[in-house]
């Protein structure tokens, strides 16, 4: 069986609604139990470089494995707590999501992208960190957030989790 760690990585810059967002995504999609500490991200939500950002970065591990075909339901969950998020005027708030498995670390998306892989009609996948040598590597990549070392550093503990929990 091919089971997964399902991530939510969040960029936010109110530090005080960062409850809101955790707590909406516990009800939605289900328990976490591995999270990263707030970590800066030196960019607007558009990805800009910006020297004054006042953004940082949260990723969140959901405290089971599950079996990759339940990346659809996942996604649909994600993007409802986005919508819901959006709808109440956070909008200072985005949110990626995705798996990592033995090997990397995947995005999912609703939109196609030349860069993404099909999955099914309204869900892509797209390789934002690869595991080999002992380490995460970026893949060339749009997402910014991926290649801070914070970020990097995160994965690659919780890679070392999972293979834990596979070995079990």
């Amino acid at each position: 069986m091919n089971k997964v760690r399902f991530f939510a990585l969040i960029t936010f810059s109110d530090t005080n609604l960062l409850i809101d967002y955790l707590s909406l995504i516990s009800k939605k999609i289900g328990k976490y139990d591995f999270f990263s500490q707030n970590i800066k991200y030196p960019c607007d939500l558009s990805g800009n470089y910006s020297s004054n950002s006042n953004f940082k970065i949260k990723v969140i591990s959901f405290n089971k494995l599950y079996l990759i075909e339940k990346s659809k339901f996942f996604s649909k969950k994600a993007e409802e707590v986005k919508e819901k998020m959006s709808i109440t005027g956070h909008v200072n708030f985005n949110m990626s999501y995705g798996y990592l498995n033995k090997h990397q670390v995947v995005t999912l998306h609703r939109t196609p992208s030349p860069d993404r892989i099909y999955i099914s009609k309204e869900l892509h996948a797209q390789v934002q960190l690869v595991f080999a040598n002992g380490r995460m590597s970026l893949l060339d990549t749009d997402n910014k957030e991926f290649s801070i070392i914070d970020v990097k550093k995160y994965f690659e503990d919780l890679h070392s989790l999972y293979r834990e929990e596979i070995s079990k």
